[in-house]
């Protein structure tokens, strides 16, 4: 399951910034040749797409691309929350809302004073090792694909900051 949400974000986010979609396998057996090791393929899954590369918008798309997994599966933790436990999903809530002061006590009442069963606790427990397990690793390619676009997103940060300080709008 992880590893579907895993290629899941990859997909969403390739649509978002219109990169061409060659294929897609959101769970698949790695192949090990242990006679030749330059034909592993040890990828349990896969979203192969194209971009323009004069795109600036499809270049950086590639930055978040290769990361949407670590958002894919927070959002798919969250929504799990909501459902099977939600006095956890309002006690997360709580404590993200002021994090430069906390709301323990609010977050703690949130947490024990909504009931939940024995068995929406197991099945919570289940789901989030299965997601975080196979979902969150990212591969080496997800890194060099995010990669491309951190480049160009880092220029274009540095000139968006220098031009607003220079006309005078700072934060």
């Amino acid at each position: 399951m992880g590893i579907i949400i895993h290629e899941l974000s990859h997909l969403i986010l390739a649509l978002i910034f219109r990169h061409g979609i060659q294929s897609v396998r959101l769970l698949k057996r790695p192949h090990l040749h242990p006679e030749d090791e330059s034909a592993d393929d040890l990828a349990l899954g896969y979203v192969n797409h194209t971009w323009n590369r004069h795109s600036r918008y499809q270049v950086i798309g590639n930055l978040f691309i290769g990361v949407a997994p670590i958002f894919g599966c927070t959002a798919a933790l969250l929504g799990l929350d909501w459902l099977l436990a939600p006095g956890l999903f309002q006690a997360i809530f709580k404590l993200a809302d002021t994090p430069e002061q906390p709301q323990w006590a609010a977050s703690f009442h949130a947490l024990t004073s909504t009931p939940t069963s024995w068995w929406q606790l197991l099945m919570l427990l289940f789901l989030t090792l299965v997601i975080v397990i196979g979902g969150f690793d990212l591969s080496p390619a997800d890194y060099q694909n995010s990669a491309i676009g951190l480049y160009s997103t880092i220029v274009i940060i540095i000139v968006l900051t220098t031009l607003l300080t220079f006309i005078g709008i700072t934060g």
